[in-house]
């Protein structure tokens, strides 16, 4: 972009900005006003930008989703400068409803340079072989500057600015893959004791993400795929795949195997493999979000050290570019350090790097396993919990006659290995009773407002909820509340 070349920008410039971000917020209201005006990719003067404007053309005529990952994916990698990271930026501009400003801008800037060039064709063509010609030039050359207020390389290295007063009333988050749970382009990890069940949580995961069904519950953004990195374990890997399809009775989706070890620290060799492996994989299945799980943090830090702020730096600075040039998001699988209370092994880089962090833990007297989420950037959803157990499916006999079996992930009752209180409270009765058939839930300001006159306490409600999520007889789905069915 203009900011990435040193050169301030010009509001047509910003203009164009805001109306690429108007159309991933809003794509037919965005064309419908662009068409009204007559408004062309080739009126932006500024490369990038019109490439980003042709690519949403192309995306809209085709009729697919016009986001952050179908932009990356169309340019393929031809305008460098552009990566995930400024499409998410300009995803969370000013609301689309400002689109009939943008593009005015964009217009009058359009004929305001097509003015000025046959003004200064004229002049130089009065003027042609006289000295008067490189003067001439040279002054139109300043005006064509100062009406485009273009500041010249290195005067000024303004960043791009969002004004508080152009937000509107209603909150946004960035897109997600997984409802709650994962963000689209973001950086997460799963992790675990030995044995957790950290790679059948996030092989799952993967396999949800491919089919665009639900995962433990939860959304999954339509169309996606994923390219799982084995760098260890890549046969039992293919067996759990084997297991979801024959317990679950349907196609596993668009999801891929890499099955060999990587070293994600060296930036010219695995990393730039990975990303073209990515990349390819992305365009087979058309496009959509991705998910690249790897497994694990250990086995693609051969040689680093995972204690040292260098080598996790490293580390982070692939993933970083595994997301920001596939458009993917990237969930790394790791290990617990020997205090399982002080979280994942290795350098605290790490965790201070993620935007989803999932902890996984067993309990052995119900073979129940949960995976819980100890930290969300940009979700409300910390500290939500989802449950599921692992059941065998038998996949053949070995050579020796023995049952050879893999285990599927099926989501378990929400609660179990929980205290339910030992009894219930009136409060606790009327919010359960409130949300009873509810097919919607109810935020808790929601369910406060329905209560109190009913002289239920507002403080008494609160903490209902609170108990009642505890025991898991309530779930928190992005601040909604909800009575599980059945």
């Amino acid at each position: 972009m203009t900011a990435a070349t040193g050169v301030e920008k010009t509001r047509d410039e910003l203009a164009a900005e805001y109306l690429l971000g108007a159309f991933m917020q809003d794509a037919s209201a965005t064309m419908a006003v662009c068409a009204d005006a007559g408004l062309t990719p080739r009126d932006v003067q500024a490369a990038d930008l019109q490439a980003l404007l042709a690519a949403v053309w192309r995306l809209f005529e085709r009729g697919e989703a016009v986001n952050s990952g179908t932009l990356l994916f169309e340019l393929d990698g031809a305008h460098p400068t552009i990566n995930l990271r400024y499409l998410a930026g300009l995803e969370m501009g000013p609301p689309a409803s400002g689109a009939a400003r943008w593009v005015r801008e964009i217009k009058q800037a359009a004929a305001r340079r097509s003015r000025i060039a046959a003004l200064q064709a004229a002049l130089a063509h009065e003027h042609a072989g006289t000295d008067a010609d490189a003067a001439a030039s040279v002054a139109w050359a300043e005006l064509l500057q100062r009406l485009t207020e273009q500041t010249p390389k290195g005067a000024s290295l303004v960043l791009p600015l969002q004004w508080a007063r152009d937000l509107g009333d209603v909150a946004e988050v960035p897109p997600q893959l997984v409802e709650g749970v994962l963000t689209v382009g973001g950086l997460s990890s799963v992790n675990g004791q030995p044995n957790a069940g950290k790679s059948y949580i996030a092989g799952h995961l993967a396999l949800c993400v491919a089919a665009g069904r639900p995962w433990l519950g939860r959304r999954v953004a339509p169309g996606g795929w994923a390219l799982y990195v084995a760098a260890e374990g890549a046969a039992s890997v293919r067996a759990r795949w084997q297991a979801d399809r024959k317990h679950f009775g349907h196609e596993l989706g668009r999801i891929a195997l890499v099955a060999r070890g990587l070293n994600m620290l060296d930036p010219s060799a695995d990393v730039d493999a990975l990303i073209a492996t990515a990349r390819e994989v992305s365009r087979q299945a058309g496009a959509g979000p991705g998910l690249i799980v790897v497994d694990t943090v250990a086995r693609v830090m051969v040689g680093g050290d995972e204690n040292t702020a260098v080598d996790m730096g490293r580390l982070i600075g692939a993933a970083d570019r595994l997301r920001e040039t596939t458009g993917a998001h990237v969930m790394l699988i790791h290990h617990m350090g020997k205090d399982a209370a002080r979280g994942a092994r290795g350098h605290s880089s790490l965790k201070a790097a993620l935007d989803t962090e999932i902890e996984v833990t067993v309990d052995e007297a119900t073979k129940t396993h949960y995976a819980k989420l100890t930290k969300q950037r940009d979700l409300p959803s910390k500290g939500e919990t989802f449950a599921c157990k692992f059941i065998p499916v038998e996949l053949g006999i070995d050579q020796w006659g023995n049952a050879i079996t893999a285990c599927a992930v099926e989501a378990s009752e929400v609660g179990i290995g929980k205290p339910a209180p030992k009894r219930m409270t009136a409060s606790q009765g009327a919010v359960l009773a409130f949300l009873a058939g509810r097919e919607e839930g109810a935020r808790r300001a929601a369910i406060v407002e329905a209560l109190e006159p009913q002289g239920v306490a507002r403080s008494a409600v609160y903490k209902a909820v609170a108990d009642l999520l505890m025991a898991g007889l309530l779930m928190d789905v992005a601040g909604v509340i909800y009575a599980p069915k059945g």
